[in-house]
């Protein structure tokens, strides 16, 4: 009898189309840079137009007469021990605070502001350590006048007390913010005529304020006045002049200008140029081409305009064959229900 061999049949796998829902995303990537591409290509600036500025420099200065004194005044002695010096000066300084109430001197203008006391030393014998010959003591009191003309007067009579230490004086002024403020107003003043200048010297007109900044007012600087104390009481009433006090104020400003040539289109990044590495200046680089859609993405280019998936296509479904379907043999070998071949 012929033998006859079944094969069974295997349903081939079947594809499902790709989703919908992905293809309009294909369809847009491809065609943004297309669509993007002519605007930035025809922006001739690259940039923003920015308006010019100009930065200035002022300086105000404002005077005013002062009305306070600040000295410091002190005794300062010798004597042969430590004890002897603190007594001695001591004795002396309270008669120099005396003195000073005296003179109308409020308690709220008097401040000690120095205390020492330090040993004399003998360095004269060469190669043998110094000796202690005395102790020195000192006593300063930083004292405030608010009268003026007093002032002569004041420090005679400080010297007289037992006073031998006058260190210095400096004025000032106890209400000096008027002055300050009026200092201020000059600097910015003077900063805006400098711009005002500059601004006509190059053909253009002065805009708005675009920023100020202030440096704050200088202290003004305080004179100083020394005296030798053992000359003073020997020459009458000391002479002191307070002459005036001048407060200085710095502010930077700026301004925006304004007429033809005052702003510029603003410079693409390839435009900025730079340095080789030889040095010398580098050509600047074109813009970048968009890039040349090819394959499908060029297809999807050529589909009619507002449609994101025109142009692409679709891969083909694969469907299976139908149930009743006859299986298909393997290669050499005959089909269900044909005669098998005569074997010898």
């Amino acid at each position: 009898m012929p033998i006859r061999t079944a094969t069974t049949h295997r349903n081939a796998p079947v594809r499902t189309p790709a989703r919908r829902g992905l293809l309009p995303a294909v369809a847009l990537a491809v065609l943004a840079p297309l669509a993007l591409a002519p605007a930035a290509q025809a922006a001739p600036g690259c940039g923003p137009r920015h308006p010019a500025t100009l930065t200035t420099q002022g300086e105000g200065k404002a005077n005013v007469q002062p009305d306070i004194a600040t000295v410091s005044v002190g005794v300062t002695v010798q004597a042969p021990t430590a004890q002897q010096a603190m007594t001695d000066n001591a004795t002396r300084q309270t008669a120099v605070i005396d003195a000073l109430k005296a003179q109308g001197i409020e308690p709220r203008d008097i401040q000690t502001s120095g205390l020492n006391l330090s040993p004399l030393q003998d360095y004269s014998r060469e190669g043998q350590p110094p000796v202690i010959t005395g102790y020195q003591a000192q006593n300063m009191v930083t004292i405030t006048v608010r009268d003026l003309a007093s002032l002569g007067g004041v420090l005679d009579r400080l010297v007289t007390a037992g006073a031998n230490e006058v260190q210095g004086i400096s004025f000032g002024r106890e209400d000096a913010q008027a002055t300050q403020d009026e200092a201020l107003k000059k600097a910015v003043e003077n900063a805006r005529h400098t711009a005002e200048v500059l601004a006509e010297a190059s053909g253009l007109e002065l805009g708005g304020l675009v920023s100020l900044n202030n440096s704050g007012p200088i202290s003004p600087p305080a004179p100083m006045y020394r005296m030798a104390a053992q000359d003073s009481a020997a020459a009458g009433a000391t002479p002191v002049e307070a002459g005036e006090l001048s407060f200085t104020a710095m502010v930077g400003a700026t301004f925006e200008l304004m007429g033809d040539g005052a702003a510029g289109p603003g410079k693409c990044d390839w435009q900025k140029g730079g340095r080789d590495r030889k040095g010398g200046p580098r050509e600047p680089k074109p813009p970048m081409e968009p890039p040349v859609p090819t394959g499908a993405a060029a297809g999807a280019a050529a589909g009619a305009p507002g449609d994101a998936s025109a142009g692409v296509s679709e891969p083909a479904p694969v469907t299976a064959p139908p149930a009743d379907a006859a299986p298909v043999p393997p290669a050499g070998q005959p089909a269900p229900g044909a005669a098998a071949p005569a074997t010898n």
